[in-house]
């Protein structure tokens, strides 16, 4: 409210960041001691003319708002220099802007600014302006007048040239103006003497601006996605550039001068010429170089063991590619590839093979003889399906087929030679390098054969993100497999294949439309991460409570009602993520989860929460409930008092695990959900579940052979397990106001039982036949004298045993009896 901002006088910092504040009170000019204001992140139209009061305001923030210009009154604020008003919908800058002749730190990025104004230079003092992703298509000449500006974005508008003014800026460090219309640069810019960097991607340039090499102190330029037509400067011959740099065992592109990155020029092919006189060149790299073929002169290499040609406009691997048998690591990521080479097998060194990011939608059968392959990156493609394995080739026909591998290879090296010169003449009996022998393409054509990436053994980690699998085949043999990412695909299910690959770490299988998780689980006693995220879950398998490693699951966006009480098994779990689902409750033993961190709930019906979770007060970093409009307990009170006071009273509730004495009322459990097998429960004298809508009590209730007070008033039990006869030690029971139609029969062997109290229940007036003997006559005297009181009491000796039973029936319906002198 307007009138209590007016009272904090003495404030001198105002954060209202990431509100939804759309306008601010004109009180705020009363606050004249502020000298800070963020108002980031909401969404103000306009700002109230009575912040010109606050003249002591140096810092103003107002970036992510819904501005279209500034107001030309916070201008008039004479101490202010750092104003942020990036990311809003400014289509224009007042003439006032240049009234702040204080101002050193201007970011006006992210909007729709298309002129500055003329006088700008009167900002004299400014060391930073940023004006990226705007619509500028010019700096006007008074920028120079800047002298003090150090950093300049211009990244991101339309500008065509620089003016040449910008040379007096004798302070700028760095100057950016990348992905503009630039196509030269002002040869005026070398009397930058300061400048050390100096970034001009994106721009249409023909040749590196020669301009640059007589910037003294320039450390960096940047030319990445330019149309260069050569590594070159401007006016110079194409060859008084170097640009391979073979000095060690590495092959790639030199920056030079070494302040220029070239890594994203356009390639010219006739530089690769020195490659093959590279003899001890044994990796590659031509990254980002806009390739649309791999070099034929790669391809003789025979000591090449890593190419790296990710990020260019590759459409085709050559088949002749196979002759590289030293390569152990091949990067073919981000380019157009849609096939991949049949004899890509060939290739038994590779250790990691990398292609996503590309338009595959078929693996070839011979991948299988990738035998020492560990990684294989797929991911972002369009496979909609992995071959089935089969294992029908005898030892004979295994023989057969690494014989015709080597023959293969020596084939395709002869013929690859001689393409490159007369690759129209080859006939089809000597064959181009895309040919193997016959005898070996019927034996990869047949059914037999077509075992593919997932016969591959010695595989560790298997990316398959953001596919088009719709089911995963048998992957048994990948017996070495660590990790496998099959998420962004539509599956349907997660097959129990899976669960015997005993070595996986990692399972990601988020963002498809998997229902179960199979019960085998358990089989993976390895699993460290299981991410089965944005699918169509109804629920978990007990069995994850066996995965004694995990460490990270993942379960948020599907529809699961509840999660397993075995989940409390897993000690090891930091990280639990559950927002987003149906649960109405959690595993009444959450708290047994001893390493949890981080648990997220948000956006759940729960309607309580267990109180074990008190258990983790010192443990768990964050308990994210935002969104459980339907929690009750804990009351809202301590809810909105913040996560320190909720795990505060739940460990209070829950204290009982720690003692002898276990009290649990009112928390409207539902079903019973503590750990009867827990150490401690066998210490326990006290036991009290009142309140809770139970409606089953377990016979495990038989072990507490300390338990002296058992009370399970205003249940919704129907009967009681016959295994309360085992409670040797038990003195009273409570049981009243539930739905009990009989006491079990048992519970005359409960020689130490004192106090039984069972009223307002459905019990008949007939008891059972066994109890209307001598030798119990005792125990229900002093059931009577403990529920009726001394005065009755004293009077039961004279009464008969059909008298006795009348005042029973009154008793067991809640009545009071009362026995007059003459009874």
């Amino acid at each position: 409210e307007g009138g209590e901002i007016a009272a904090l006088s003495q404030l001198t910092r105002l954060h209202l960041k990431s509100n939804r504040l759309q306008n601010l009170e004109s009180s705020l000019g009363s606050l004249k001691l502020l000298k800070e204001i963020d108002l980031e992140s909401n969404r103000l139209t306009d700002m109230v003319a009575e912040i010109v009061d606050c003249q002591k305001v140096k810092h103003l923030n107002f970036s992510q708002n819904l501005m279209q210009t500034l107001p030309k009154h916070i201008f008039r604020i004479p101490e202010i220099s750092h104003l942020k008003a990036d990311h809003n919908m400014l289509i224009s800058l007042p003439s006032a802007l240049c009234f702040a002749v204080y101002m050193k730190e201007l970011d006006l990025s992210f909007n729709r600014i298309q002129v500055l104004p003329r006088d700008i230079g009167n900002l004299y003092v400014m060391v930073y302006l940023n004006l990226d992703h705007n619509l500028l298509q010019a700096v006007p000449p008074s920028i120079r007048y800047c002298s003090s500006l150090q950093q300049l974005y211009l990244n991101d508008n339309k500008l065509s040239f620089l003016p040449p003014q910008v040379k007096q800026l004798k302070e700028l460090k760095e100057l950016h103006v990348r992905n503009n219309k630039l196509i030269s640069i002002p040869p005026e810019i070398r009397h930058l003497e300061s400048l050390k960097a100096l970034s001009v991607e994106g721009n249409p340039f023909l040749a590196l601006p020669s301009v640059t090499r007589d910037i003294k102190k320039l450390q960096f330029l940047g030319t990445n996605e330019n149309q260069l037509e050569a590594l070159r400067f401007e006016n110079e011959p194409p060859d008084s550039t170097v640009v391979f740099d073979t000095s060690d065992t590495t092959v790639t592109m030199r920056k030079l001068p070494r302040h220029i990155d070239l890594s994203g020029v356009h390639f010219m092919g006739g530089y690769l010429d020195r490659l093959t006189r590279a003899d001890n060149a044994l990796t590659i790299d031509l990254t980002h170089m806009d390739l649309i073929f791999v070099p034929t002169e790669i391809l003789h290499l025979s000591s090449l063991t890593a190419l790296d040609v990710k990020e260019n406009r590759i459409a085709m691997i050559p088949p002749g590619i196979v002759t590289l048998t030293a390569i152990t690591h091949l990067n073919m990521s981000q380019n157009c590839i849609a096939e991949i080479p049949k004899n890509i097998g060939l290739l038994s060194n590779l250790v990691t093979l990398c292609l996503a990011r590309n338009k595959i939608s078929l693996l070839p059968a011979s991948m299988q003889s990738l035998v020492r392959l560990k990684t294989c990156d797929l991911h972002v493609n369009s496979l909609e399906t992995l071959l089935p394995i089969y294992h029908k080739l005898s030892k004979s026909k295994s023989s057969d087929m690494l014989l015709l591998q080597e023959q293969a290879v020596e084939k395709i090296k002869r013929t690859t030679s001689t393409s490159s010169d007369n690759s129209e003449s080859a006939s089809d009996d000597e064959g181009g390098a895309e040919h193997i022998p016959r005898r070996m393409q019927a034996m990869m054509g047949r059914p037999d054969f077509q075992i593919g990436v997932v016969g591959i053994g010695g595989v560790q980690d298997l990316e398959l993100s953001y596919n088009k699998l719709h089911r995963l085949p048998d992957l048994t043999a990948m017996q070495k497999i660590r990790r496998i990412n099959v998420s962004h695909n539509v599956l349907r299910s997660l097959p129990e294949e899976i669960c015997e690959l005993t070595s996986l770490e990692k399972i990601e299988a988020g963002d498809n439309r998997i229902r179960t998780v199979p019960h085998q689980v358990s089989q993976l006693t390895n699993l460290t991460l299981l991410s089965i995220k944005n699918n169509n879950l109804r629920g978990l398998p007990p069995d994850i409570g066996q995965c004694a490693k995990l460490k990270y699951l993942s379960v948020y966006a599907n529809d699961m009602v509840q999660l397993p009480d075995e989940m409390a098994l897993l000690k090891n779990l930091v990280r639990l993520s559950a927002q987003a689902n149906k649960l109405t409750v959690l595993p009444w033993l959450s708290g047994h989860m001893a390493s949890l961190k981080i648990l997220d709930l948000a956006a759940n019906p729960l309607v309580a929460l267990p109180p074990s979770l008190g258990a983790l007060e010192n443990v768990l970093e964050t308990l994210n409930i935002n969104d459980c409009e339907t929690l009750t307990d804990p009351p809202p009170p301590i809810v909105n008092a913040g996560q320190k006071h909720m795990l505060t009273y739940l460990r209070k509730v829950w204290r009982g695990y720690n003692t002898r004495r276990m009290v649990c009322v009112g928390l409207k459990m539902g079903r019973f959900r503590i750990d009867l097998s827990h150490p401690k429960m066998q210490e326990l004298v006290e036991l009290r579940l009142d309140k809770n809508l139970l409606q089953v009590l377990p016979p495990a209730v038989g072990t507490l052979v300390n338990l002296i007070s058992l009370r399970l008033r205003e249940n919704l039990f129907e009967k009681l397990p016959e295994t309360l006869s085992c409670l040797v030690s038990l003195q009273e029971i409570d049981i009243s106001k539930n739905r009990l139609t009989m006491l079990p029969r048992s519970i005359i062997n409960l020689t130490s039982l004192l106090r039984l109290r069972c009223g307002n229940n459905n019990i008949p007036y007939t008891l059972p036949s066994n109890w209307i003997e001598e030798k119990v006559q005792k125990f229900l005297l002093s059931y009577v004298r403990d529920t009726i009181g001394k005065r009755i009491s004293q009077m039961w000796g004279n009464t008969s045993l059909g008298e006795f039973f009348a005042a029973w029936a009154d008793l067991v319906h809640g009545q009071d009896v009362d026995v007059e002198d003459d009874d």
